[in-house]
């Protein structure tokens, strides 16, 4: 029997340029892996919303890219590249989530809490005041606030102005208009 070996690389700054792009030689040296029976993964913090995203930049899919599984979301997530099918996915208990983002209110710390895979490009976030890019940006159109108890997700409750819903990529501006 054929030794079979498990390839995985990095995926932002790693395999994906600066400029959001594979180079030929390493799409050639993905190819070669496969074709020689290795499994040849990807592993990335990016959510598997922003690795399509990603994807459709470099005007490639999961049928064509030479990856037989993408392990997303800093490991929360496993995607069987045939298929296109989510093999394995984890989160975090609502309670856990609530003790956690508790101790970051104490501590005046910003964070983003996402819906479960795969809809992790829905989120809330909590700022505390400070300039943070990952929350405001040219990057990020704004959209709209939660400005009520009820943020749509299940255990999260809004206890502070200043913690808004972003959904499908777009931020939301504490200072913009109430939700529809």
């Amino acid at each position: 029997m054929e030794n079979r070996h498990l390839f995985i690389t990095d995926l932002d700054g790693t395999l994906l340029t600066d400029d959001r792009t594979v180079s030929h030689r390493d799409l050639e040296t993905l190819h070669r892996l496969r074709d020689k029976g290795n499994v040849v993964a990807a592993a990335t913090g990016r959510s598997l919303y922003s690795f399509e995203r990603a994807l459709a930049h470099m005007e490639a899919d999961t049928g064509t890219f030479p990856l037989d599984y993408l392990i997303f979301s800093t490991g929360a997530g496993v995607l069987r590249f045939t298929g296109n099918e989510i093999i394995r996915h984890l989160a975090i208990s609502r309670s856990d989530v609530m003790r956690i983002t508790a101790c970051f209110d104490r501590q005046c710390l910003d964070y983003m809490v996402h819906d479960d895979i795969p809809d992790t490009h829905h989120f809330m976030f909590r700022s505390h005041g400070r300039d943070n890019p990952d929350f405001f940006s040219a990057d990020y159109p704004v959209s709209a606030v939660c400005r009520s108890n009820d943020t749509g997700y299940p255990g999260v409750r809004i206890r502070h102005p200043g913690f808004g819903r972003h959904a499908s990529g777009r931020v939301a501006d504490p200072g913009g208009p109430a939700p529809q």
